[in-house]
C-alpha cells in the first residue's frame, strides 16, 4: 500500500508543478507518467527482495523446516505487507495452509479468514475446515464465494461436489460440478465427477493426486499408515474381508 500512496504523492506533486507553469489540462499527462514510473519502480524493486524471501520459505518447506518458514513469512509482512496491496492477505492465506497441513484446523481457520481472497487453496481450505467441524451451511457457503473469487479453478468445484457427495447430497452435488462446467467446459477432472455423480458412483479422488492430498492430509497420512502396516495373521478364508482399522473418518460414512 506504501507504494502505491508514494506514487500517487509523487504522480499528484507532478501534475500540481505542471498545472501551476501551463494549465491543469498540461498537468495530466506528467502526472500519470510520474505515478506510472514510480509504481514500477517501487513494485519492481520490491518483487525482487520478495521473490528471494519465497526462494527462501519454498526451501524451508521443502526440508520441512517448519519453523523457519514460518518465521520468513512473518518477515514479509513485517517487511514488505505494508508496501504491497494484498500481500498481508497472502501471508495470513498461506500461514493458515502451514498450519492446515499439521491438522491444527482450529489455529489455522483464523488465519485463512483473514486471507480469504488470496488464493484458491487457502478459500477451499477454509471451506474444507467448515465441511469437518459440521458447519455445513457455513461450508457450502465458503465454496461459493470460492467459486465467484477463483471462478476459473477447477478443483473449487471438484472438492465442493466431492464433499457433497459424501454428505449423500447427489443433486447438489451435480449442480456444484455443473457451476464448474459452466466456466470450464472441457475440463477432464469436472468432466469425470460429473460423469461418475451421474451413475451413482463415488469419484475416484485419488485421480486428483496431490492437491487432494493437500486438502485432506488425514485420509493420505491414513493410507500411508495402512500401507505400512503388515498384514494381519488370520484363519478366516482368504475371501472374507479384513476390517480396515482407521482408513476412513466419520464424514465418508
Amino acid at each position: 500500500m506504501y507504494a502505491v500512496v508514494l506514487a500517487i504523492a509523487l504522480g499528484t506533486l507532478a501534475f500540481g508543478i505542471t498545472a501551476a507553469v501551463w494549465s491543469p489540462v498540461a498537468g495530466i499527462l506528467p502526472g500519470l507518467l510520474v505515478f506510472a514510473a514510480t509504481a514500477y519502480a517501487a513494485f519492481r524493486r520490491i518483487n525482487g527482495r520478495l521473490e528471494a524471501e519465497m526462494r527462501q520459505f519454498a526451501d524451508h518447506i521443502q526440508n520441512k523446516q517448519i519453523d523457519a518458514a514460518v518465521a520468513t513469512l512473518e518477515r514479509v509482512r513485517r517487511d514488505y505487507g505494508r508496501w504491497v496491496p494484498g500481500l498481508e492477505a497472502q501471508v495470513d492465506g498461506s500461514l493458515g495452509l502451514l498450519d492446515y497441513a499439521q491438522l491444527k484446523f482450529d489455529r489455522a481457520r483464523p488465519q485463512l479468514e483473514r486471507g480469504r481472497g488470496a488464493n484458491w487453496m487457502s478459500d477451499v481450505a477454509l471451506a474444507c475446515i467448515h465441511w469437518r467441524q459440521k458447519r455445513t451451511d457455513d461450508a457450502w457457503a465458503a465454496f461459493g464465494q470460492a467459486a465467484k473469487v477463483h471462478p476459473k479453478e477447477a478443483m473449487v468445484y471438484v472438492v465442493w461436489a466431492i464433499l457433497r457427495a459424501r454428505g449423500g447430497q447427489r443433486d447438489e452435488a451435480l449442480a456444484a460440478v455443473g457451476q464448474g462446467l459452466v466456466r470450464l467446459p472441457d475440463h477432464a477432472q469436472l468432466k469425470a465427477v460429473q460423469t461418475a455423480l451421474a451413475n451413482q458412483r463415488t469419484p475416484d479422488v485419488t485421480a486428483l493426486g496431490p492437491v487432494w492430498q493437500q486438502l485432506f492430509p488425514e485420509e493420505a497420512l491414513a493410507q500411508a499408515r495402512l500401507a505400512a502396516r503388515p498384514p494381519a495373521a488370520s484363519s478366516a478364508p482368504s475371501s472374507f474381508p479384513q476390517p480396515r482399522f482407521g482408513a476412513r473418518h466419520a464424514h465418508r460414512r
